[in-house]
């Protein structure tokens, strides 16, 4: 629906197999939001097997693919800070505070 939005050179087909693949892995991991009070750990553990019994019912070759699509989110939060925060503070500045925060502590806790 909105792939004409999309910079030029953005792979859309790429970006609708991320999602559902995200989405996949959370049928047996489970769905944690970005702000719950989780074991990052522990969680990455959860979906890591999640990802190893899904994708290991496919063919080799298409198992390889598609994990290594749904492993492509290395985000980082100077990513989040330059895509996400430049935008949001000018419009919501005292959001942006509060939401940054959040991100800095899951970075924290992921490290």
């Amino acid at each position: 629906m909105l792939a004409d939005q999309a910079k030029l050179g953005v792979d859309t087909s790429r970006v609708i197999k991320m999602l559902i693949l995200h989405d996949l892995v959370e049928i047996d991991a489970g769905d944690n939001p970005i702000f719950d009070n989780v074991d990052v750990a522990a969680m990455e553990a959860t979906e890591q097997i999640a990802a190893d019994r899904i994708f290991g019912l496919l063919p080799n070759d298409l198992r390889d693919e598609l994990r290594a699509i749904w492993k492509d989110y290395n985000v980082t939060e100077e990513m989040i800070e330059d895509r996400v925060g430049s935008k949001i503070k000018i419009g919501a500045p005292d959001l942006w505070d509060y939401a940054r925060s959040k991100i800095s502590a899951f970075f924290k806790g992921a490290s």
